[in-house]
């Protein structure tokens, strides 16, 4: 990605998904100062910039048609150009997360289609019509917004993705998803950490879960590659890609709590999250594995095999979602989000 300048309007990932985003403040990697809306230097406190990017260039964004509150300190690994591609991609991943319309026949005596649990009660949203949306920078307004903002975007060149790839989701982790987003971002509630399952519980049991003699030699290599490779993209990408704006507090105070065996003090890249985390954090990341692997230098083979064991992988954790995805969300105490808003 070509660097992006102040007031410039980008993509940027929020979870899974990506929104249209302003560029406010850019800070270079290496200076103690940040340019701001003016196109000036100033100083900056950096203790403002979360700490696992403070050594890279990063950007301060505004999401077009949200509220302030929901500005932040993002990597460029976060943000994609706002170009007819990646606008495509936008959609796509929207797309990937809805469940796909069942066609009902209709029978005697019936008036209307029957109603699913998935469509039915799929999201708190859904479950409290009267929740309120206040604070949450995603109320209908802001999407009518956001879609304008999309209609209206201007066209750009197109980037080559070679390695562009969808996956097939099952749709109850669809759902998962969705409920997990809106319990964060709109009930301002938290995962409970460490998670009762963890992802690296998660993966050793998976590959528990082929008997001695269902894999090669050959296969059971390529079975740890792909559990070791998932668990170190894992680590790398939690503070960068994978959290919600809510959940950053948590984060921080996670790795600035945590001591080394000498007493000392971590630094963020070096604590094991997948020790921490559990089931929906991982299930964030494999939906946005297609877009890190889209412009990677990997051949189409590797990707095809790649595709083929992320899909593998959601089937057996569609198949156990009931014991690797948390039944119920904490509520955060009362002094979480005032101090949550100086990160």
């Amino acid at each position: 990605m070509t660097k992006l300048a102040i007031g410039a309007f980008c993509l940027a990932f929020h979870g899974p998904l990506l929104y249209k985003a302003k560029i406010l403040k850019i800070h270079e990697a290496g200076s103690k100062t940040v340019i701001d809306k003016n196109g000036s230097d100033t100083e900056v406190d950096l203790d403002e910039i979360p700490e696992e990017i403070r050594k890279e260039t990063c950007y301060y964004i505004h999401y077009n048609g949200w509220k302030a509150s929901w500005d932040e300190w993002v990597s460029d690994q976060r943000l994609k150009e706002l170009n007819d591609e990646n606008l495509q991609l936008q959609k796509e991943l929207v797309q990937s997360l809805k469940p796909p319309k069942k066609q009902n026949t209709p029978t005697q005596g019936t008036s209307s289609p029957p109603q699913t649990s998935a469509n039915k009660a799929s999201t708190p949203a859904k479950r409290k019509a009267d929740s309120t949306e206040t604070n949450t920078g995603t109320s209908s307004s802001s999407k009518k917004a956001h879609q304008e903002s999309i209609k209206s975007a201007t066209r750009a060149p197109e980037l080559e993705r070679k390695n562009e790839f969808t996956l097939q989701i099952p749709d109850d982790l669809k759902t998962i998803l969705v409920d997990d987003w809106e319990y964060i971002t709109k009930d301002h509630q938290l995962i409970s950490l460490p998670a009762n399952t963890t992802v690296q519980d998660i993966l050793e049991a998976y590959q528990g879960s082929f008997g001695t003699n269902q894999l090669d030699i050959t296969e059971t290599e390529k079975l740890k590659e792909f559990c070791s490779g998932l668990r170190l993209y894992f680590n790398r990408s939690l503070g960068k890609l994978l959290l919600y704006r809510f959940e950053r507090y948590q984060y921080l105070n996670l790795y600035e709590s945590a001591k080394t065996p000498d007493g000392g003090s971590y630094e963020s890249k070096d604590i094991d999250y997948s020790k921490l985390y559990g089931g929906e954090h991982l299930l964030r990341l494999l939906v946005v594995f297609p877009s890190l692997i889209a412009t990677s230098m990997m051949d189409q083979v590797s990707v095809g095999i790649l595709k083929n064991m992320i899909e593998k992988f959601l089937v057996f954790l569609n198949e156990k979602k009931d014991t690797y995805f948390s039944k119920s969300y904490e509520n955060s105490p009362p002094h979480y989000e005032a101090e949550g808003r100086l990160v």
